[in-house]
């Protein structure tokens, strides 16, 4: 699918166009109507919509269903509740594993003929940041650039909820699984609200832009179903073998008390059930692996991933062999997969022209819309509980784990789960909270590291917008008592494991601890830290995909180092920090940004520019030009001040250049040969480092 040159032009006639009549604020979908609420700015927005079935219960660890249909009108006013986030307390308001809603925002005057790009993000959910837990608020982001987008955001599992893997009987990446379960949804739906599939851009930030750079080593050429990509500050993390999974999983199984060796544990029943509203839930998540590796394995019979006793399919296939959509216009997985979970043979063998359903259909029509009041037609599928009817459940009943340790797992609460952990997480201080979960090269939706991938070729052919921190991202939580050459070893070799001694010793040589006077006032040993924490992490392995691109024949590759901070940040001696940066793309309205970057301040130019970059790239995959084939932007209004646009060049191999955005404008700098040689260093044990 090409983008088409005259239709953000077309877009915009038809936005404006008194003959048309605009998205309105009741949007019906073949399982469910939801009211939006229109804002004062020209943007209407629906939230908390469901993108699939409530991941609780029985659905616990397992592939993403489709959503239950839903009857009456539901509310799409206020966020959905989040998925709970690794190192986070127990108890914390507005958590819960109810969590897979899907957010959009749109011109209000948009119309389902407007074919209007869009940007799906990919939300970074840190660690100890208030930023971090912030829902995105893009409508002045929107309202700034033109009215003429759409962005949708979405939440998807984390931790052991979303990565929690076996080898036998359980399906792997179910986080990941979430994320194409969702950028399936939009190419369904989208145009429902005003936007077109076949300009999509997947971007994200931190975490998110890792997330993003999965999804562009998950296709080849240009099977993707997006059309461009923007990774902000992506953290290449180490992934995991199968095998590796497999031990993480026995080990967290006996942390909880669900060993195989048949010990008794106190087993509750989740009373984390779905439910109809989008009210905040109390419960928490998140753990670290502990304990002992050597649990006997299960069979997969005997328990609730393998043949389970309700007739469901573990793979998460629809027993029908369609969805209750109708086919998927989602796309050939190249791995002869549905990235959601489901069966591949509901795969749109076009994506050029993806089957559209009418809301309107019937439950005769499409029997498992009806299976709420007929279960028996889908019996694969649970229906979703109305809260003022779940059966009563008893607590604290002794029940002997035995060979039954996933349904010991799913009988744990939420509330169990999170306690244990917040307590492992928080009990290592060398190791980032979000590195206790990670993605699994499971052969079928991941095949390699990110780093190999790219090395390979094995990527999506799409432009890409992307760049880091001159600063060091992340380092407010790394290894706060570094003192010595010692603790830099040890840092090391918990963030790498799988690094031999010989290379530890020679990253240590080569970032010696310097016993000087540092400005981190943390100490030196501290500073070397944050500067291999950088640049193994996020400089050296993005500038080595920056090349993959250009090797895989991608044409347009815009990279950029982002170096607008404020001295008078609480956190200024670490230079631009990365939740500043996200939190800039949405305006200083709708984040925790220090005063220089709200209108008035010095640094307000660089949240107008910034923003304009990232949008042209939207409409057009071109940072300089708001429409694919119009001249370049030369300047534009930043607050009532006139702010020059510098034309933001392709990054090529020779020249190795990229845009700088710091305070008092834009420039561009070459990358230093001091740099190259330590990214040649870092990419040489890539593959030992496993990003």
């Amino acid at each position: 699918m090409q983008f088409r040159p005259a239709c953000l032009v077309a877009a915009t006639a038809l936005l404006f166009s008194p003959s048309v009549v605009a998205v309105p604020e009741l949007v019906k979908l073949p399982y469910a109507q939801y009211q939006g609420v229109a804002l004062e700015n020209g943007v209407t927005q629906w939230l908390g919509m469901r993108y699939a079935a409530p991941p609780t219960g029985d659905r616990r660890f397992r592939p993403p269903e489709e959503p239950f249909p839903k009857h009456d009108v539901q509310s799409a006013a206020s966020h959905g509740t989040r998925c709970l986030v690794t190192g986070q307390p127990p108890n914390a308001t507005g958590f819960g594993e109810d969590c897979l809603f899907v957010n959009v925002q749109a011109p209000t005057r948009a119309t389902p003929k407007s074919r209007l790009p869009v940007l799906m993000w990919l939300r970074g959910d840190g660690f100890g940041d208030p930023q971090s837990y912030a829902e995105v608020n893009a409508t002045d982001f929107i309202a700034r650039n033109g009215h003429d987008m759409v962005v949708v955001t979405f939440n998807s599992r984390l931790g052991p909820y979303g990565f929690l893997s076996r080898v036998d009987g359980m399906t792997t990446n179910n986080g990941i699984r979430d994320q194409t379960k969702a950028v399936e949804w939009v190419s369904r739906f989208i145009r429902n609200f005003g936007g077109d599939p076949e300009q999509m851009v997947l971007g994200g930030s931190g975490i998110g832009a890792q997330n993003v750079l999965v999804h562009i080593t998950m296709y080849t050429g240009f099977r993707a179903s997006f059309r461009g990509v923007i990774a902000e500050s992506p953290s290449f993390a180490p992934m995991l073998t199968l095998d590796e999974a497999e031990a993480q999983y026995h080990r967290f199984a006996e942390q909880m008390g669900c060993s195989s060796r048949g010990n008794s544990t106190r087993a509750r029943r989740s009373t984390d059930e779905p439910t109809n509203d989008n009210s905040g839930s109390s419960r928490s998540s998140k753990y670290a692996p502990g304990g002992k590796d050597d649990c006997e394995k299960n069979s997969p019979e005997q328990n609730s991933f393998g043949k389970n006793p309700s007739g469901e399919n573990p793979s998460g296939e629809n027993p029908s062999g369609q969805n209750s959509f109708g086919e998927s216009p989602f796309g050939e997985n190249p791995f002869g997969e549905n990235p959601s979970g489901e069966n591949s043979s509901t795969q749109n063998a076009s994506e050029q022209n993806p089957p559209q359903q009418s809301p309107e259909q019937s439950p005769e029509q499409n029997p498992e819309q009806n299976s709420e009041q007929n279960p028996e037609q889908n019996p694969g599928q649970t229906p979703e509980l109305d809260p003022e009817n779940i059966p009563e459940q008893e607590t604290g009943e002794e029940t002997t784990a035995g060979k039954n340790t996933p349904e010991c797992l799913l009988a744990l609460s939420a509330d169990d789960i999170q306690k244990a952990n917040y307590k492992a997480v928080m009990s290592n201080p060398n190791t980032p909270p979000w590195d206790q979960w990670l993605p699994v090269i499971d052969f079928e939706l991941i095949m390699n590291s990110t780093s190999e991938s790219f090395k390979s070729g094995h990527i999506a052919q799409v432009p890409f917008l992307m760049g880091n921190l001159a600063a060091n991202a992340g380092t407010a939580f790394l290894h706060r008592n570094a003192s010595s050459t010692e603790t830099v070893a040890d840092y090391i070799r918990d963030l790498y494991p799988h690094l031999t001694a010989a290379d530890v010793e020679e990253i240590t040589t080569a970032y010696p601890h310097v016993n000087g006077t540092c400005v981190d006032p943390r100490g030196c040993a501290q500073r070397v830290i944050h500067q291999l924490h950088q640049e193994s992490r996020y400089t050296c392995p993005l500038l080595a995909a920056a090349e993959g691109f250009k090797k895989a024949g991608v044409e347009h590759t815009y990279m950029y180092l982002w170096d607008a901070g404020d001295g008078l940040d609480d956190y200024s001696h670490l230079g631009a920090r990365q939740n500043v940066e996200t939190a800039l793309l949405w305006g200083p309205e709708h984040g925790h940004l220090p005063a220089s970057f709200r209108p008035g301040g010095e640094n307000h130019p660089s949240v107008m520019v910034k923003q304009r970059y990232w949008a042209n790239f939207v409409r057009s995959r071109n940072p300089n030009r708001r429409q694919r084939f119009r001249d370049f932007e030369a300047e534009m209004d930043a607050g009532g001040k006139k702010v020059r646009l510098r034309v933001w060049r392709v990054w090529f191999v020779r020249q190795r250049r990229r845009l700088v955005l710091r305070n008092g404008g834009e420039t561009e700098e070459k990358t230093t040969k001091s740099l190259r040689w330590g990214c040649t260093f870092w990419n040489r044990m890539a593959d030992r480092m496993r990003i």
